[in-house]
């Protein structure tokens, strides 16, 4: 299978997550992988596409100059898969308000995982998306040093810039004595509207910031180990901060301004942590904590062992490695053999999102059909069933359905039995027999895949088997 994978190097923490998936990538077998990093215009970036010639496009992030080329290389070829890595479910929540290149976009990807942890209400309105956290592992980002015996207290960590390190924090701290230690990249091109020029200019001159430079991936575990709180200025500007996992991992406890009366942004970025920090709604209110913890010095080990082990089971890293892998698998082509077929798998692709025979939303509609590798035939049956849905199941038939194919089965896929009321069966192969399971328990096998027709057609696939 030939994947194309986009990472773009624009060198934040968008290219370390997805440097992370590329490592995933890496390990998985039989793939032929394309890597793509340099912003080039979207007239450069489709050649690249059309040389790959791949079976799965995989986006980390999404940007005009990548949706562009990747909306047309899809029109002609839609048998190809997309695979979107969101940051933002923000972002896919206003879809309807954003470009249309970036609408149809969305609307072409077969699947969706949205790395930033929606909250219910966006769940509710987002079926089609997978909802994960960022990849951080907790066996590397973890607590090493107690909290009591970390040398210094506060602690910066992230790109310097407005969104993240305030300006209005910037003024407070410097009429204090309070001092704060900052490690990050330093930026002086303008950001949005904002001078950062000027910016910076504050940054250097306040007394009570001491830049220590930039650190490298693998010294940031360490680094957060030896400082007692995270402290995070934030103006609400961005939907997600993976430094604040990390150090809450790290039980380096986060302090955070996040204003929950702010008439400019959403205070729900920060819903994924909640129960992880404390916070408070300006700069001044921030600034006054920390004067309190510098005269108190508080003993807080248990909240920093607490809030380490609650998320290490919260935002399972794992699960989204499994998840991302499994995805991969669904995805492989195999070529129908010559002779000796087992099982041939029919394979439906959706225009739009649609509502399944469960209720579960679906890209596509994946079934056994038999031994016979033909295409005409089992494209107008797909097309006869599809018109045969209630309108509540949203299938149109024929002008809904923008791929068919056929390949031999693999084993361990999942199935939907179309029309039949049930859907994720896993295939398997055992003593030449095929087998289908759901939810664990055993439905039926064959030891013919001709014998399938007959229990796609009568439903006998919903008798268990003991």
């Amino acid at each position: 299978m030939k994947i194309f994978y986009i990472n773009l190097d624009v060198g934040s923490g968008i290219e370390y997550v997805g440097n992370i998936f590329l490592n995933w990538l890496k390990n998985i077998d039989g793939i032929e992988l394309t890597m793509h990093t340099s912003q080039d215009c979207s007239v450069e970036f489709i050649d690249f596409i059309k040389k790959a010639e791949p079976d799965l496009i995989i986006s980390n992030e999404s940007y005009p100059r990548t949706r562009v080329g990747i909306n047309e290389y899809l029109k002609l070829n839609p048998s190809t898969k997309l695979l979107f890595l969101s940051h933002s479910w923000q972002e896919i929540m206003v879809r309807d308000r954003l470009s249309g290149e970036f609408n149809e976009f969305i609307s072409r990807c077969n699947r969706i995982f949205c790395l930033n942890v929606m909250p219910q209400y966006a769940k509710d309105k987002l079926k089609f998306v997978d909802n994960f956290c960022h990849p951080i592992s907790h066996e590397i980002f973890n607590i090493t040093t107690s909290w009591k015996d970390r040398p210094y207290k506060f602690l910066y960590f992230g790109n310097i810039i407005p969104i993240k390190l305030s300006r209005s924090f910037i003024s407070e701290i410097s009429k204090t004595n309070i001092q704060l230690d900052c490690y990050g990249n330093r930026w002086k091109k303008h950001i949005r509207d904002i001078d950062m020029q000027e910016y910076n200019k504050a940054f250097d001159e306040c007394p009570n910031i001491r830049y220590k430079g930039k650190i490298s991936r693998d010294g940031v575990s360490s680094l957060l180990n030896q400082y007692k709180y995270f402290v995070l200025p934030h103006d609400g500007a961005e939907p997600f901060n993976i430094s604040l996992l990390e150090a809450i991992f790290c039980g380096t406890i986060p302090l955070i301004v996040n204003d929950t009366n702010s008439k400019t942004f959403d205070p729900g970025w920060l819903d994924w942590a909640d129960g992880f920090y404390y916070s408070c709604n300006s700069a001044e209110d921030l600034i006054k904590n920390m004067i309190l913890i510098e005269k108190d010095d508080p003993n807080l080990e248990d909240e920093s062992v607490d809030i380490s082990t609650r998320a290490s089971k919260k935002f399972d890293y794992n699960r989204l490695k499994d998840a991302f892998k499994d995805y991969i698998n669904s995805c492989r082509s195999v070529k129908l053999p010559s002779n000796d077929i087992k099982c041939v798998m029919g394979r439906e692709q959706f225009i739009k999102s649609r509502v399944g025979p469960c209720g579960a939303i679906r890209n596509d509609s994946i079934y056994p059909i038999g031994t016979r590798a033909d295409f005409d035939d089992f494209r107008s049956r797909a097309i006869s069933v599809a018109k045969n849905f209630t309108a509540g199941f949203s299938y149109d038939g024929e002008s809904d359905t923008y791929s068919v194919e056929q390949y031999a089965a693999i084993e361990g896929e999942n199935l939907e039995f179309r029309g039949q009321g049930e859907s994720l069966f896993l295939l398997t192969l055992k003593n030449d027999k095929w087998q289908f399971y759901k939810d664990g328990r055993l439905q039926f096998e064959v030891t013919n895949p001709s014998e399938l027709e007959k229990k796609f057609i009568s439903g006998e696939q919903n008798v268990y088997i003991s």
